[in-house]
């Protein structure tokens, strides 16, 4: 069950990594003292030491919580940057590339979650043969005035690695990929959840992961057996300003999954 839980959390990381963490520019002829508050924030949480807490309102994993908190703001050669780091099952994720300014919001997507790089490292031991990855962040563009029927991010392969490892008695060879289609912004929304209601952008893209494994058992001489996992969901988000994530719903063949914003602190 926890596995399932772990796999199907995918893509809220995901969403928290690119969407949630907007990063911030200052702009020259409006400084950010004279501009409204929502649009010095974007749609980010971008106050040091703001905490919002996650919780799973529907399907599996029912209950569960994940805390987003910022960890600080910074002014960088002309722009405000935002570090976040994001919670859940005794595990940190740790992000440190988001900007933003009046005009448009940024996120670079250039940094892996930390806790990524550490999984990389177990996989370098079970393919004792080779092992090789490749990550791909897409850059995600989000306008403040006119986003609606915006196409806000490319599709493409976000990350991939292919791995050969072998002992005595077996050899396995594994090949993985992360694949998300392009990002839309396809409408403003007014939801309601547990905190109150938020005027939203609603983001829809679709998310899939392809597993295909071959292993060969030295001993009995069968051959090779191939194994072929396939997980894919489509995604809706609801973003604010000021907030960023307000709630997010995955749908797969395993079910619905909806996780909310619980708890705001600042």
């Amino acid at each position: 069950m926890k596995k399932n839980r772990n796999r199907r959390t995918g893509p809220l990381l995901f969403i928290a990594a690119v969407l949630a963490l907007q990063g911030c520019q200052k702009d020259p002829a409006k400084p950010d003292e004279q501009l409204p508050v929502d649009e010095m924030m974007g749609y980010m949480a971008s106050q040091k030491g703001m905490k919002l807490t996650y919780t799973i309102t529907e399907g599996d994993g029912l209950g569960s919580t994940y805390l987003w908190e910022v960890t600080d703001v910074k002014d960088s050669a002309g722009y405000k940057v935002c570090s976040a780091r994001l919670a859940f099952d005794g595990n940190i994720f740790i992000y440190n590339n988001g900007r933003f300014n009046a005009e448009e919001s940024v996120s670079l997507g250039a940094n892996m979650p930390a806790i990524y790089y550490d999984v990389l490292e177990q996989m370098k031991t079970q393919f004792n043969v080779s092992f090789t990855h490749n990550e791909r962040p897409i850059p995600t563009v989000i306008r403040h005035h006119d986003p609606v029927d915006q196409l806000i991010s490319s599709a493409g392969i976000v990350a991939e690695w292919h791995g050969v490892g072998e002992d005595d008695y077996s050899k396995i060879t594994q090949d993985y990929e992360v694949e998300r289609s392009a990002i839309t912004v396809d409408t403003t929304e007014r939801i309601k959840i547990g905190l109150g209601e938020f005027d939203c952008l609603r983001l829809r893209f679709h998310s899939a992961s392809h597993n295909k494994m071959v292993i060969t058992d030295k001993i009995s001489n069968a051959g090779p057996q191939t194994i072929v996992n396939k997980f894919e969901s489509d995604v809706t988000t609801w973003i604010a300003l000021g907030l960023g994530t307000i709630r997010t719903t995955e749908v797969s063949a395993a079910g619905i999954s909806t996780t909310e914003l619980t708890s705001i602190e600042k």
